[in-house]
């Protein structure tokens, strides 16, 4: 299963609206997140048109070079992630939805013995409506599991199990808390920055995250807060994700705007 860097979620959006010297209303400007810089890694976004992604490039400290993605839909949805590798473009990952257009499947894709194809996925199940468990299948074996618990509309905990033959064993289990801010991944398909995060469960919640506590079964229990900055016209610029225990680590987020009417 692959992973790239963390983002941390929460809603920047400023609308700003003026009227001509002939009271007719000038377009309405929309300001869209262009770019989120995350300690050494970096998240670049391009636009269709219509606001949906259309590609998205990535510079991080395990990979130093710019990385480009292409986002493919089908049905409204986002389909797949596509690569470039010499003159040739790849699959990285596709999305599967049910008829209530919820993700229920990521696919990933690698060399084969007969090409490029599946080689692990995560598979979605939900309950009322909400997402319960997140299941993730490496080589056609199910090693890991999620249960994940809601409060309204965001998720409060997770209980991260490891699993051997079968066998569940919790590994972990975090805690979040919220304030009533809408999240960034509001702004996005909803599974997108999640996707490229290394499993932050918070970035499914309607809400922005101020806490994360998680407790290592055989480890300490750490602590993190979250701390928002915004400019004189409400946007957001910048979030420190403090670690207030065991440590005191800082991992500093920065965003980037576009205007675009």
């Amino acid at each position: 299963m692959s992973r790239t860097f963390l983002v941390i979620p929460v809603l920047a959006l400023l609308f700003v609206a003026c009227k001509k010297k002939d009271d007719q209303a000038a377009p309405i400007e929309e300001k869209l997140i262009a770019q989120i810089i995350a300690g050494n890694d970096s998240l670049k976004i391009a636009y269709n048109d219509d606001r949906t992604l259309r590609r998205f490039y990535q510079f991080t400290e395990a990979l130093p070079y710019w990385d480009s993605t292409q986002v493919e839909y089908d049905g409204g949805g986002i389909a797949r992630y596509k690569y470039w590798t010499f003159d040739e473009q790849l699959t990285d990952r596709s999305f599967v939805y049910n008829a209530s257009q919820q993700l229920t499947r990521i696919n990933y894709y690698g060399f084969t013995g007969s090409g490029m194809g599946v080689t692990d996925y995560d598979s979605l199940e939900y309950a009322q409506g909400k997402l319960k468990a997140y299941h993730i299948l490496n080589g056609g074996e199910r090693n890991a599991v999620r249960k994940i618990y809601w409060q309204n509309d965001d998720i409060i905990k997770v209980e991260w199990y490891d699993v051997n033959l079968g066998v569940e064993t919790v590994k972990s289990v975090q805690y979040f808390s919220y304030n009533d801010k809408p999240n960034l991944s509001e702004n996005f398909s909803r599974y997108f920055l999640f996707s490229l995060s290394d499993e932050d469960y918070s970035l499914l919640s309607k809400h922005a995250p101020v806490t994360a506590r998680e407790e290592v079964v055989l480890g300490a229990t750490r602590i993190d807060t979250l701390i928002y900055s915004f400019n004189t016209k409400g946007l957001l610029e910048q979030i420190d994700r403090k670690e207030t225990s065991p440590g005191n680590s800082v991992l500093t987020t920065k965003i980037g705007y576009i205007t675009v009417q």
